[in-house]
């Protein structure tokens, strides 16, 4: 009795992503040629699949999260690119006449953790009912989407637009906590904004630090702070957490 053929390793992967993709999409969606060329890319640079899929996934959430449950999502996979690339740690190199994607082994609590912390901000800002918090987390919600998102999705994407849009997570999530915290002490009045000076400068007496690491220390302080006052959490490569006491050797 002859045997099947053995399948295309990189057709049965792409095939993965296009059933996905379809159904996520739906509405009579049609998976274009230019779309399996993209996933066959995403393949050969060595995306892990399940890394694929959620962040296709994430990505829809995080599009109707902005736009509302009803409206019409982005069509082509050129759009999901960005935030595929950056979750598999894939790099873009020039190529004869398009991208070149080549894979960068990744340590996996960095897989797909921009899209992941993206992900979960709807839900910390059902939790959380004080209007600092939701303003923050609502501004943060946007930087990192917007690092997520190519500069335009309706054209074949340049190496070097690609290249400049592949942010590393580690920076990414640093530039958003700051964000966070700068955008929640902008909301204090004037009161919160003494008890917060208060307890800095309690904890700070007496200290013996160096400038440097007196600064971090009232960065943490600042984050316990908020933390405790007004409920926030802080994202760091494990997710999203309320700020750890800060120490004198922080």
């Amino acid at each position: 009795m002859d045997s099947a053929p053995p399948q295309d390793p990189c057709a049965t992967w792409v095939s993965a992503v296009e059933e996905c993709f379809v159904a996520i999409r739906g509405r009579g969606v049609v998976w274009a040629p230019a779309d399996s060329e993209r996933a066959a890319r995403w393949y050969r640079a060595g995306v892990p699949l399940g890394v694929a899929i959620r962040v296709l996934q994430a990505r829809v959430r995080a599009w109707q999260f902005r736009h509302g449950v009803d409206a019409r999502l982005p069509m082509s996979l050129a759009w999901y690119e960005p935030a595929i690339l950056q979750a598999s740690r894939a790099v873009v190199v020039a190529g004869p006449g398009q991208p070149v994607l080549q894979a960068v082994a990744a340590e996996p609590k960095v897989e797909a953790r921009l899209a992941e912390l993206l992900d979960a901000l709807p839900r910390l800002l059902d939790e959380n009912r004080n209007l600092i918090a939701q303003y923050a987390y609502r501004k943060t919600f946007e930087g990192l989407d917007a690092a997520q998102r190519p500069a335009d999705a309706a054209s074949e994407p340049d190496p070097e637009t690609l290249e400049a849009q592949l942010v590393d997570p580690v920076d990414a999530i640093a530039r958003c906590r700051q964000s966070l915290r700068k955008t929640a002490l902008r909301g204090l009045d004037e009161d919160q904004t003494a008890q917060l000076d208060r307890f800095v400068g309690a904890q700070l007496a007496g200290s013996t630090l160096g400038k440097k690491a007196k600064e971090l220390r009232k960065v943490a302080l600042t984050e316990q702070w908020l933390s405790v006052h007004l409920g926030l959490l802080w994202p760091d490569l494990d997710g999203w957490h309320c700020a750890a006491e800060a120490t004198e050797s922080a």
